[in-house]
């Protein structure tokens, strides 16, 4: 999964996962936009390990307006991919697994961020 990629539709905000060699496909009418990803600062996010997983909690403060829509956590040629809504609780269980996190906050924009192995 070394090309993902994510859309993201003007319009309703509908997320698209694309992996190399698909199309996405068109959200109300129009071509979504292209995300592209940069730099996370590690302090937004915390890692705790439990058994053989991790576990991923973001601490961002999060309301109507801004919040943090989606998790994604990539690994060899798999993924953990998981949805939030204002007020949630942004929390993902991953497999303890050398990988690419990517958080997509709605007023920011998506961010990436290398995690190892060993915790």
């Amino acid at each position: 999964m070394d090309k993902l990629k994510f859309y993201i539709c003007s319009t309703c905000k509908n997320i698209q996962v694309i992996t190399e060699g698909e199309n996405f496909l068109e959200c109300c009418l129009s071509k979504p936009e292209i995300l592209e990803p940069i730099d996370l600062d590690s302090e937004i996010i915390r890692i705790e390990k439990i058994d053989n997983n991790k576990i991923i909690t973001a601490n961002y403060m999060q309301d109507e307006e801004d919040y943090i829509t989606f998790m994604c956590f990539v690994y060899g040629e798999e993924m953990v991919l998981d949805y939030f809504f204002p007020y949630d609780e942004t929390k993902l269980i991953v497999p303890n697994k050398k990988g690419t996190l990517y958080i997509h906050i709605n007023e920011k924009g998506l961010f990436r961020k290398e995690i190892g192995s060993n915790i």
